[in-house]
């Protein structure tokens, strides 16, 4: 609405005081209402109204004379962008609703042929349903024989696992029995080596006490001879 109204303004202004501008006249009525210019060269005399001389102006009148001489151009020049700006706007309030439109135009467009396509997909579906039934029960029916055939290979391995779990324990048991006989073998024979250690030792023992009877004995024959010996020396 300011727009509308300074639009009003300005073109009321341009089109009662530009044409006295530009035609060179002044204001001269008592109301300040522009004068019409004179024609230069004319020789007719006005029917109706005669020509009244311009009153006097001084320095002053001319002063406020330029000042809106200057106003009015201002005016024009502001009125001129005004319709600049007015008719760029146009434009674009224009381009803002082709463009507008299209995109109507377009979202209509799409809006059908999300449509169809969603028509399509329900005969595609309801056509498709007893051949989809179908092919599940197929689907289902192949699913479980995988299954069965699973168990059955889950099974079968199992029982090798089992079977060489087992034969594994066997030979394990076997070993360890024969290292059990091996080590049984070993004992025996050292026991056996160490009675007759044992033996050997009681027979050294015997024979080391009648060697010791003995050198006793000749120990004592000995003593008793030099008791003789050392009587007869005495004797003599």
């Amino acid at each position: 609405m300011v727009l509308v109204d300074l639009a009003t303004s300005i073109s009321y202004k341009v089109t009662t005081l530009v044409p006295a501008l530009m035609s060179g006249s002044h204001p001269g009525g008592p109301d300040g209402e522009p004068s019409p210019p004179p024609s230069p060269g004319s020789t007719h005399v006005r029917t109706g109204r005669s020509r009244c001389p311009s009153p006097p102006t001084d320095h002053a009148s001319q002063r406020r004379i330029s000042l809106l001489e200057d106003e009015l151009r201002r005016a024009a020049r502001n009125y001129e962008t005004f319709q600049h700006g007015r008719d760029r706007l146009h434009e674009t309030t224009n381009h803002l609703i082709d463009e507008q439109r299209g995109t109507e135009r377009s979202g209509l467009d799409q809006a059908s042929e999300i449509a169809h396509l969603q028509a399509e997909i329900d005969v595609q579906q309801r056509g498709a349903s007893n051949a989809l039934a179908t092919g599940a029960d197929q689907q289902i029916g192949d699913l479980r024989a995988q299954v069965t055939q699973q168990n059955t290979e889950l099974q079968d391995l199992d029982r090798r696992l089992d079977r060489d779990r087992n034969q594994v324990l066997e030979r394990e048991l076997d070993l360890a029995g024969s290292k059990i006989d091996i080590l049984c073998t070993q004992i025996s024979n050292q026991e056996r080596e160490i009675d007759d250690l044992r033996d050997t030792l009681a027979t050294s023992d015997h024979s080391l006490i009648r060697v010791r009877d003995v050198l006793r004995a000749s120990a004592n024959a000995l003593t008793a001879a030099r008791s003789d010996d050392t009587d007869l020396t005495a004797l003599r």
